[in-house]
């Protein structure tokens, strides 16, 4: 017995006689450690099917050393890869053998520590980065505009998400575009475009986006468009939010392919050669092993300046039903904070020991919580569980989310709701709220977050990147006052309408462009009176709205007339007659975020239509109808129709477009391009929408396609007739009609091209912004 303990001493599992397990290899004489047997699901040390037995001498403690687990983690001594203790804690057996551990323990067999490898010297200046949501203005409510952000509490702002499009990779800002206008002028903030996003690396329809754009044949494309985005818009840097490559299991959508780890770092690297060497590259990378290890983080570190750590959403309701999820939770649907400070300290192991610094590492926080359904009201202690499969938390009033809930949702229910309790688990360092008995909600304060940034700072860690910033309204600073001006008398008649302009529309070209269309659509309005009912122009209205429009009434106001003649009076000032009111207030605005907070309370405020495919929107009206004496309106005039949408078709004047169609016969001929194309034609379509000018009121009925509309116009339908009477966009197309017919007397009523169905792509320019208006919810 001695001698067979002296020869195993090296030997691989030797735990004595006692121990022996089935077809064991074992020494019985002096000489190299054998190998030990293979065992089928391995995944590190010498066990691990197909591994080689070392060259030349070699004992069992050198057996150890093979197939270590990816990032450096923990190899058990089952020879399974983890970062937690039941992976990381030695305990060798009696026999001291290598690959022993005592009964009932799991032992470790190489990379055994949990420890955070602490950089030897800190960053030059400890950073606050703040990511804002660009797309945060389409929210219901507690929308936050970037220019209210206090800047002196971060040193970056990382402005979420830009995307690229599929096959070019072109830069694609999206429903961000309004608040990246903004974001460009901001000062004393270092100021970092983000691409990706959870949504844009995981949905269906654009996940494939980033895998191929990584690709060797289209990765020096995607950088180079990414990098001139960033020189041509002057930013301070760029950064890549890919979620995950190579991931093995994202629901919905194939598993990645482990060359996507390889790909990426490659496609790092070229973007880090393209830009110039004072712009920043930073990634974002999640806190957990199975899809960090995807990363070749170590190599990567060496390319980008810093990497985003997503140190947050370590338990969600995704939990539910795994049991490697919630260690002490067979189920995993036990309550814990997504923000648990045990396991953000052993994310910060894991990343650490994988070979990046602690001084190029920004540790994530957040401004937001994940919320449960409680199983029993009441419950205490590490044992309660939550509902499920699917989440049965309340939705945020806002973010409209089962499970996800923002700071301004949590403040604002700690404030108004009398059953909510606020507790602070000192076990995970998380803050915790309690409502109506069930809603559970696990959070950071605003003095957890202070304590971690302590933490983080005496860890020697780059800083601390706040998800999202847009999801606090707390130490907002209010912008320059929203001031208006009147445009003056030449653009419209005292008392028949005040209209007026906000300074969100007076820079950078935005004034002449709304002047202009302003006094555009007063010719257009003009253009009617030379209609009559045995004219030419009746074809207009046949087309438009149908041939009923033709009949003169018996009894009664000609209600198309008195419509036509309201709308050329806002412009000139010709007559009250037919004014359902005394005074009438316009507003024109340029900017969303501007309007006053009424509008904001009243209405869903958006420049992208999400009824309509996210479609751009290039205006829409705000309508508060009153009494004899009152009467406001809003407009809001989009991106789109002020030409700041990139990698969109430009809007244009009625003049340019007209002189434009003097020497092309076909534009005369034709209205796409008048109908979707032409600032003017959008002015009147949205003066149409006023209550106070259409009677029908041209109110939630919206035909925008002129080929649609001219079908309808002659299915001879009374039911159609009475529905293009109600829809804007028919007045605007029978209006601008005119107005060519005017300009070229020898054409025919313009029409759609070819009146092809839209089936064949051939029918309209819908790849412009259109008109909108909105109703109150």
């Amino acid at each position: 017995m001695d001698e067979l303990n002296k020869w195993n001493k090296e030997t691989w599992g030797w735990q004595g006689c006692a121990g022996l397990q089935k077809d064991q290899i074992i020494c019985l004489s002096n000489g190299n450690s054998p190998m030990p047997a293979p065992v089928d699901g391995v995944a590190c040390g010498p066990q691990k099917p197909g591994t080689r037995k070392p060259s030349g001498s070699f004992t069992g403690k050198d057996l150890a050393k093979l197939n270590p687990c990816p990032l450096n983690a923990c190899c058990s001594g089952w020879g399974y890869c983890g970062t937690t203790a039941e992976f990381c804690t030695e305990s060798l057996a009696d026999t001291g053998a290598p690959g022993t551990h005592k009964p009932g323990t799991n032992g470790c067999i190489s990379n055994c520590n949990m420890n955070i490898i602490r950089s030897p010297e800190p960053a030059a200046s400890f950073l606050s980065i703040g990511y804002f949501e660009g797309y945060g203005l389409t929210k219901m409510c507690d929308r936050v505009d970037i220019r209210t952000i206090d800047l002196k509490k971060y040193t970056h702002i990382h402005f979420a998400f830009a995307t690229v499009t599929a096959n070019t990779f072109d830069v694609n800002m999206g429903p961000t575009l309004n608040q990246f206008y903004y974001f460009k002028q901001l000062t004393g903030v270092k100021k970092i475009l983000a691409f990706g996003g959870w949504t844009f690396s995981t949905d269906p329809a654009t996940y494939g986006i980033f895998r191929t754009g990584v690709s060797p044949a289209h990765r020096l494309q995607m950088a180079q468009n990414m990098a001139k985005f960033i020189i041509d818009n002057e930013l301070d840097g760029v950064d890549i939010d890919w979620e995950y490559p190579a991931a093995p299991d994202l629901p919905d959508i194939p598993a990645g392919d482990v060359a996507e780890g390889i790909n990426y770092l490659k496609f790092l690297i070229t973007l880090k050669q393209l830009l110039p060497a004072d712009k920043t590259i930073s990634f974002a990378a999640p806190a957990s092993f199975w899809y960090l290890k995807g990363f070749p983080i170590a190599q990567i570190m060496k390319v980008v300046d810093y990497v985003v750590y997503m140190t947050y959403d370590l338990h969600g309701q995704w939990d539910y039903g795994n049991k490697w999820s919630t260690p002490g939770c067979p189920a995993g649907n036990c309550l814990r904070s997504h923000v648990n400070m045990t396991e953000t300290l052993n994310a910060l192991s894991m990343i650490t020991k994988a070979g990046v610094p602690s001084n190029k590492i920004a540790v994530g926080v957040t401004s937001y919580g994940r919320s449960f359904k409680m199983a029993t009201p009441g419950c205490t202690g590490p044992m309660c569980i939550y509902t499920g499969p699917k989440s049965q938390a309340a939705k945020g009033r806002c973010t409209n989310t089962a499970g996800y809930i923002s700071q301004n949702e949590i403040d604002y229910i700690i404030k108004n709701n009398p059953s909510a309790t606020k507790l602070y688990d000192d076990a995970s360092l998380s803050d915790i709220l309690i409502y109506d008995e069930t809603e559970w909600v696990a959070y950071m304060s605003a003095d957890n977050k202070k304590k971690r940034r302590h933490l983080y700072r005496a860890l020697n860690f780059l800083g601390t990147s706040d998800w999202a910033i847009s999801l606090d309204g707390t130490d907002l600073v209010k912008p320059e006052p929203s001031t208006m001006s009147p445009v003056g008398p030449s653009l419209a008649r005292p008392g028949v309408m005040d209209l007026l302009i906000h300074n969100s529309c007076k820079i950078k070209g935005r004034l002449e462009k709304v002047q202009e269309a302003w006094f555009e659509a007063g010719d257009i309005s003009k253009a009617p009176y030379e209609w009559s009912r045995w004219n030419r122009y009746q074809k207009a209205m046949d087309n438009y709205f149908g041939m009923r429009s033709g009949q003169v009434p018996i009894i009664g106001t000609d209600k198309l007339w008195e419509n036509f003649k309201r709308h050329s009076s806002l412009h000139f000032g010709r007559s009250l007659y037919g004014f359902k009111i005394m005074n009438m207030y316009t507003y024109i605005f340029c900017d969303e975020a501007d309007l006053p907070k009424k509008v904001h309370e009243d209405y869903n405020v958006v420049c992208v239509n999400a009824k309509k495919g996210n479609k751009h929107v290039a205006a829409v009206t705000y309508r508060y109808p009153g009494t004899w004496f009152w009467s406001e309106y809003y407009i809001l005039l989009c991106p789109g129709f002020l030409d700041e949408l990139p990698n969109q078709p430009k809007f244009t004047s009625l003049k340019d477009l007209a002189y434009e169609a003097d020497s092309f016969p076909l534009l005369q001929q034709q209205i796409n391009r008048w109908s979707s194309g032409v600032r003017a034609v959008t002015m009147y379509h949205e003066v149409a929408h006023f209550q106070d000018v259409s009677d029908p009121e041209c109110g939630k009925i919206e035909f925008y396609n002129p080929r649609e509309i001219v079908v309808k116009a002659r299915s001879g339908s009374r039911i159609e007739y009475e529905e293009l009477l109600r829809n804007a966009h028919s007045w605007a197309l029978a209006a601008v009609s005119m107005w060519m017919m005017k300009r070229w007397p020898n054409i025919d009523v313009p029409l759609p091209r070819n009146m092809k169905p839209q089936s064949e792509g051939d029918d309209d320019d819908d790849n412009r912004a259109f008109a909108d208006h909105v109703d109150p919810d």
